[in-house]
């Protein structure tokens, strides 16, 4: 007996490494192809492309407040934008653009004086979620503005307590998805290249 697949189960494998990536993106493609007539093909191309955009802003205005002159930001922002790397990674659908998107607004964030735990928090899960390698990147950043080890400590704790229960949930929601796993993060030594 044929059964039709629900629409949450068409998804890819997605690997244990981007733990609360579909939890992320799904929702805002979904609310993008709503102006598309429901085409989410369409609408991930667009999301895409938006969030590539997004990251050559983010670095304008991140150069903009450090540097206080427009010119050198823009500059700044047009080598990012213009940059082989940026231009592959804004075209082909990969995570990678979410990713430094996620990165980016962590800097920006603490460009202010006083630094909210709570908005690190929420950066800090978005960078975990996408791709679980960056968040070493967040502490670092985190460390060299503020190196105080308590906070730091409760940064780390409470983002990866709350991204490994999103995981959870993703692979609830979908099957597809593998959990973070001890097992399942050894699998991606099969991507690694013994020089």
């Amino acid at each position: 007996r044929l059964q039709v697949a629900s629409r949450l189960d068409i998804v890819d494998e997605v690997r244990a490494v981007h733990p609360a990536v579909l939890l992320f993106l799904r929702p805002l493609v979904w609310f993008v192809s709503l102006f598309l007539k429901g085409d989410r093909l369409h609408a991930t191309f667009l999301v895409h492309a938006l969030i590539a955009a997004l990251c050559v802003f983010l670095m304008w205005r991140i150069v903009k407040c450090i540097s206080s002159n427009t010119s050198y930001a823009l500059v700044i922002a047009f080598l990012l934008g213009a940059s082989a790397s940026h231009l592959l990674f804004g075209s082909i659908l990969e995570t990678y653009i979410y990713s430094a998107l996620t990165l980016l607004a962590f800097v920006f964030i603490l460009q202010n004086d006083l630094v909210s735990l709570k908005a690190t928090v929420l950066t800090g899960i978005l960078v975990f979620g996408i791709t679980i390698t960056n968040f070493v990147q967040t502490i670092i950043l985190y460390f060299a503005k503020q190196p105080r080890p308590k906070t730091l400590f409760l940064y780390s704790v409470l983002v990866v307590g709350i991204a490994f229960a999103l995981n959870m949930v993703q692979a609830k929601i979908y099957p597809a998805a593998r959990m973070l796993t001890p097992s399942n993060l050894r699998g991606e030594q099969r991507y690694q290249l013994n020089l």
